[in-house]
Formats: C-alpha cells, structure tokens, sequence
C-alpha cells in the first residue's frame, strides 16, 4: 500500500490546477487513514533537482515597486464581463480549468458543463465546442485546452489523457482527431503550435523519456523532453511531472516549460533541445514530504503553505516575443477552509533570449477573490474570477496594466 495525502481540502477545481493545492488523489489525512508517520522524512524539491544556474542575467528577484500602483488594477476599468450569479446556463459559468486566446477570440474550458465556450474580444458568445460525455468530440473531464495563433487549431485534453483536436471550419469548429497520451495519475498541461500538439506528463514507456511530450495534431507520436524528476519514489515522480505550465510561441518554435515545485523556468526548440533556463531566486515552493508510515507503507503528504510559500508557476504569453511568468507568495495562512492572502509577483522572459525582468506585484490580496490574470496580447487582458461566483472579465491592457 502507498499512502498519500495533502493537508489542504478540494476548493474549486479550476482553483486546484491553477495553485496546486490538491494532488487530485486522496485529500484525507493519514491520522484518518490510522497510519502516522513513523517520523520526518525527505522534503521534496530537493536540492539536487534544482538546476544551479550562476549567470546573473538569468536570475530573477522580486522587487519593491516604484509605485504604490498595483501591476493588475481593474478597479474602475471598463471592461466586458462574462458570468453571472443566476441566469441560464449559457449565461452562467461552472468550472473554469483554463482558457486561451486567438486573435480576437477568447475560449475557457467549463468543465462543469462539459465544452469549450468561444466570445469575442467584446465578451459576445460565438459558439461552443463539445458537449458532455465519453465519446467522440464530447467532453467528460475537461483540463486543458490550446489553439493555435490563428485560430485554426483547437486542441482539448480531457480525462488526463485523451487529446482531441478541433479544426476551425466557418464560425464553428469540427473534430479532426482523438488520440491518447502518457499517463501520469492526471492531466498536466498542453499546448500547440505549427500543426504539433505538446503535452505534459510522465509516461509508463521507457522510451519517452521525458516530461514534454511531442505529437503531429492526428496523433503520431515525435519525441519527448524536459528533466525528469529524480527519485527513487516512482508515485512521487509521477505526481510531479504533470504540475506546471507550458506555453508555446508559434512565432519563435519554442515551448516554455515551468513545474510548480521548480524555481526554474525552460525554453526549448521545437524539437526539444533546451535553449535557457531562467531562476525566480525568491519562489520557495510549498513542500512534499516522503515518508514511511509505522505500518512501513511508503508515503507523500503534501504540506499545508505557510508564511513565504509560493504556490502555482503560471506561464503565459506576454507579447509575440516574450512570455509572462507568475506566481503567488503567501503572507497569511490560518486555516484550511479558507484560501491564503499574501503577494502575485509577475516577470517578463524574452522568448528568444531567456532575458528576464521583473514587472511588478499585487500585494495584501486574497487568493479567492482578487482576480486572476488568465491571457493577455498587445490589445487586452483576460482575467478571471471565483468569488462571490465565477466571472471572466476583459479590459483594455493600458487600463489595468502599467
């Protein structure tokens, strides 16, 4: 038997996968599971994971801001909100666990009502794509979703490990191909780019050797990268792969990689050499504790945050040339019904260079209500919000962006 547990409930699912604060597997104690630790084991990252990077040019701090002005205000920002309280359920959002963009086209991923729903950058729908269930073109477990630059190219994972690509015909889109990928417990992230699907996680075939995995958009599998966690704990291994984000641009043929428990963003080609690795020296992620029960049953707990903590690496495309990279530093911590309050640092990473620098910060924010930066190009930013109930919002970026 294997044990694992975390120390913080299930909050929203799309909450979950954006600040890791649940391994999707079982969330009990091990008090309730009548098995204690036997006492204190390896803390994970270990140190000897975390890549050593001495070039100060690719190590990022955190910095005070000049001003008192948060970088993301939309306080008094007129914008185009998505979502309401009551209403249909075409009106209404369920469970957001990502989104993405495309020229003018703003798509989320709901899992609650099984489809990816498509608006305008003025908040109009356009349409849906999918619908509940197990089937071809349905959706049962919606995680991620990716589209192309232009739009052409809509690729979805659900259930963890299925891959379904969309093609765009007229206002609509129609599937084009279903194929499988890696399992790793549950499902790590994906993107596309130049007719390729990318996806994130750790297979069971020895030859996949890697985290990054390659794919044409019909399935064929073309090779797979990205460090591999080093343990002897296979359980462990696997929980970690699948936790971070990928981001793809198109225009440069590289794929960003981050993991959630690594202070350590990758660019790589297209066809997997690593081109830069860049240190966000102050991110302290929240621990992983290996252990042996008193019944000699090897065990994960993952640590509840405290004061320091950082939780969830978000990747994003900034600009054409560079990616946005963020994370949040926990400044208050007291119980485990509620979510942390404490600082979102946000950088900027050149794509082609690995050229990094830091672009500010909202401070004294609760993570449950202060809204989350979801997408952004050189016209608008796209956030998005779970309290008092879910919303997407979409401003001008010279309104709420420095």
């Amino acid at each position: 038997m294997i044990l694992v547990s975390c120390c913080l409930p299930k909050w929203q699912s799309g909450l979950c996968v954006l600040f890791l604060l649940t391994i999707l597997l079982s969330c009990s104690s091990q008090k309730d599971h009548g098995e204690e630790q036997s006492g204190p084991g390896t803390l994970h990252p270990t140190e000897d994971n975390i890549p050593v990077i001495t070039d100060s040019r690719f190590v990022l701090y955190e910095e005070k801001p000049a001003e008192t002005k948060p970088f993301l205000d939309i306080s008094g920002a007129n914008g185009h909100l998505i979502g309401v309280m009551e209403g249909s359920s075409a009106e209404m959002i369920g469970d957001i666990t990502d989104v993405a963009i495309s020229k003018n086209t703003f798509y989320y991923a709901d899992s609650e009502y099984g489809e990816v729903r498509i608006y305008d950058q003025f908040g109009s729908s356009i349409g849906t794509v999918g619908s509940p269930g197990p089937g071809p073109g349905e959706l049962q477990q919606l995680d991620k979703l990716s589209v192309s630059d232009d739009g052409e190219i809509l690729a979805v994972l659900d259930q963890g490990t299925r891959v379904q690509v969309f093609r765009q015909r007229d206002s609509t889109y129609a599937l084009e191909f279903t194929f499988r990928v890696p399992d790793s417990l549950y499902g790590g992230d994906i993107c596309v780019m130049n007719d390729h699907v990318y996806t994130l996680g750790l297979s069971d075939l020895e030859e996949l050797d890697g985290i990054i995995h390659k794919y044409t958009i019909s399935g064929e599998y073309v090779t797979s990268f990205g460090a591999i966690y080093e343990t002897s704990f296979e359980l462990l291994r696997r929980m970690l792969a699948p936790e971070g984000s990928l981001e793809c641009n198109e225009k440069y043929g590289v794929v960003g990689h981050v993991n959630d428990n690594i202070p350590v963003l990758a660019g790589y080609t297209d066809t997997g050499s690593l081109i830069w690795q860049v240190k966000l020296a102050d991110f302290n992620p929240t621990k992983m504790e290996e252990g042996v029960t008193s019944e000699g049953a090897p065990s994960v707990t993952r640590l509840a945050p405290k004061s320091g903590d950082s939780l969830a690496n978000l990747l994003l495309s900034n600009t054409e040339d560079s990616f946005l990279f963020t994370y949040f530093t926990v400044s208050d911590f007291n119980s485990l019904t509620e979510m942390p309050s404490g600082t979102r640092h946000y950088f900027n990473v050149e794509v082609q260079t690995g050229q990094g620098s830091y672009l500010g910060q909202n401070t004294d924010i609760d993570l449950s209500e202060y809204p989350i930066l979801r997408a952004l190009d050189t016209e608008r930013v796209y956030t998005m919000a779970f309290s008092p109930f879910p919303q997407i919002g979409i401003y001008h970026r010279k309104e709420v962006l420095p």
